[in-house]
């Protein structure tokens, strides 16, 4: 009889195996479970708490019992699978199983730190626990790409939040570069300013290099690291030589030489142009030459 109990149980296990291809164990005796490439979470009498629908099921290392269920490609929820609901009073169970979109993925996920999600074309903040710390609105927000917090518009000027989104500055910036180094760079004082990630502006910042490259508006620049353009937004392409100290760019299909302040080396457009060791390949046409740094051109005959 006893050998017939336990040929049922291992029956039950092995069937439970073949049932669940995977299965991570969790807190108060539930798991997370997989089938046919699908997730959900059991409690510890087998029963499905959360259905097995979701694309992942993620435990949050920071929130005892919480989890992260993923589904529709990009799209979020916050569970409790002790208490058996989804997280977050504007997104609770009524709204379960039309979850959130978490921008930048999970791993932005801490301790500290909010969660940016975005849910009916609104973008808002909530933390770990689902509780709504900035409301959602339809004002763009752009999270930083280096951990600098996030920038926010409304009626066309920027104010910067931090990593719990806490507003840090006035909306007083009118437009919005990049980043670089840590810092933002925004216009304000006519002029482009670097903003760090508590709020703090700079005008210079200390750089490996002096000078970057950025798109505005569909079109190159270069500024340097005092804020200053010195070349202007109005190149299809720019490319810093560093080992000739020179810029090529790119303007209406043809290519110009400057120096690093900017400053035309050839006043000539090129159709082509290709840096070498120590001086640049040039094309205009169908005559082929060389061009020096200090601007001589020499034509092949």
């Amino acid at each position: 009889m006893k050998n017939n109990i336990q040929k049922i149980i291992l029956g039950i296990i092995l069937l439970s195996l073949s049932y669940f291809s995977y299965a991570q164990q969790l807190s108060n005796g539930c798991k997370i479970i997989e089938k046919e490439k699908k997730f959900g979470i059991t409690n510890s009498l087998g029963e499905e708490i959360l259905p097995i629908m979701f694309d992942g099921v993620y435990p949050m290392k920071f929130f005892e019992n919480r989890v992260i269920a993923k589904s529709d490609g990009n799209m979020y929820m916050i569970f409790d699978y002790v208490k058996q609901s989804s997280i977050g009073s504007r997104y609770g169970v009524e709204e379960a199983l039309n979850p959130f979109k978490i921008e930048g993925g999970i791993s932005k996920v801490s301790e500290n730190d909010v969660i940016m999600i975005s849910f009916m074309n609104k973008k808002g903040f909530i933390n770990g626990s689902g509780q709504i710390v900035l409301s959602l609105t339809e004002n763009p927000i752009m999270a930083s790409s280096e951990g600098n917090g996030y920038l926010i518009c409304r009626d066309d000027t920027f104010a910067l939040l931090n990593t719990k989104a806490t507003r840090l500055t006035p909306y007083k910036y009118t437009d919005f570069l990049g980043e670089w180094n840590k810092y933002w760079l925004l216009y304000a004082y006519n002029r482009w300013t670097f903003v760090d990630s508590t709020g703090n502006e700079r005008f210079e910042i200390e750089t490996v290099k002096d000078v970057k490259v950025f798109e505005y508006k569909g079109f190159a620049g270069m500024i340097n690291n005092k804020g200053a353009v010195i070349i202007p937004f109005e190149y299809e392409n720019i490319e810093i030589v560093e080992p000739l100290n020179a810029v090529v760019v790119q303007k209406d299909g043809m290519f110009s030489v400057l120096n690093m302040n900017g400053i035309a080396i050839s006043q000539t457009q090129y159709s082509k142009v290709v840096a070498t060791a120590t001086n640049f390949k040039i094309e205009l046409n169908d005559k082929k030459g060389i061009l020096t740094l200090e601007g001589v051109e020499t034509w092949e005959p």
